[in-house]
């Protein structure tokens, strides 16, 4: 692609602070990862470098340090590996890896390894264990994005804004040495509005499930536009961009899928449940495609009214369906 002429945003190892990567939550292999890779490209673009421009994209704080997941660091054990990560790790050196520790700054590989960085902001609902299609709180991504303390459990309590895309930049609270200048442009890697509709055993047994309901939307109001307009209306208006003048680009999270305790809708612009003839991948027959058009068109009638004149679309390159 870059030989063809076309310059080219690459994310490479995304949301190294989760739990759910083999080379998640161990700062020190992946900076030297990071760093070894980068070089290497770089080098190997010769004079195209500049055409490729590599996205440090961690996971949103909330959550964080997502204990319980697959690669979950271990900090009971006393290898040196384990032991060298900790003491990075460790941002408040309370002697333990909890939910107040800096989700960001342990994995950044320097400014001068970085040209954007991005992140992954997502609506899952109301509150963990997430099955409750609620509407956006109009405030919430940003939260997400510059963290809350007075919510950190919910959005996350530390400015990954301010860090990295801010006039201001961060300082480690441990070496004292600057992290990053700030100033990077931001791409929002991954972002979408969770519509629940399903339960994922298919059992539709109600007495299971946290709000006694056959399927997780019974008991709401909240309409599938209701949740994805409120996402985007949330981030993609003129005040917004003025504020964080730094977000240059934005990419929908267009899937489909199971997981935790329901299916879940992600897509933004994208093909609803069971939208194809023949498509049994989705639980009770369920179908969304009056729904799915309502989404477009609410989005279509948003640009119209000039909610978003900042937006350019990109064009698919080669093999679209890629």
């Amino acid at each position: 692609m870059v030989n063809a002429g076309h310059k080219v945003l690459l994310r490479f190892a995304s949301e190294m602070n989760g739990s759910w990567f083999q080379y998640g939550q161990d700062p020190i292999g992946f900076l030297a990862a990071w760093k070894r890779c980068i070089t290497f490209w770089r080098n190997a673009l010769g004079e195209n470098k500049d055409k490729v421009a590599f996205i440090w994209s961690p996971n949103s704080g909330n959550g964080y340090p997502y204990l319980g997941g697959a690669y979950s660091i271990n900090s009971n054990l006393t290898d040196a590996i384990t032991l060298a990560n900790m003491k990075v790790l460790d941002t408040n050196q309370n002697g333990k890896l909890d939910y107040l520790d800096d989700p960001y700054m342990p994995y950044y590989p320097g400014d001068d390894l970085v040209d954007w960085v991005g992140m992954s902001v997502y609506h899952y609902g109301k509150q963990w264990p997430w099955v409750d299609n609620t509407i956006p709180d109009p405030k919430e991504f940003e939260n997400v994005l510059q963290g809350d303390p007075t919510n950190g459990n919910l959005t996350g309590y530390y400015p990954f804004y301010d860090y990295f895309s801010g006039p201001k930049g961060c300082v480690s609270n441990i070496t004292n040495e600057v992290v990053s200048a700030g100033n990077k442009p931001l791409i929002i890697s991954e972002t979408a509005a969770t519509f629940h509709f399903a339960w994922d055993d298919q059992t539709f047994d109600k007495t299971k499930h946290p709000n006694n309901c056959s399927v997780p939307y019974c008991n709401e109001t909240a309409t599938r536009v209701d949740v994805k307009q409120g996402w985007w209306r949330s981030f993609l208006n003129k005040d917004f961009v003025a504020r964080f003048p730094q977000m240059k680009a934005v990419s929908t999270f267009e899937f489909i899928k199971s997981e935790e305790l329901t299916w879940r809708d992600f897509t933004m612009f994208g093909a609803a449940p069971n939208t194809f003839p023949g498509d049994a991948a989705f639980p009770n027959g369920l179908t969304f495609v009056n729904e799915d058009n309502a989404v477009a068109s609410a989005f279509a009638a948003d640009l119209k009214m000039g909610m978003m004149p900042f937006l350019v679309f990109a064009k698919p390159t080669g093999n679209s369906t890629v």
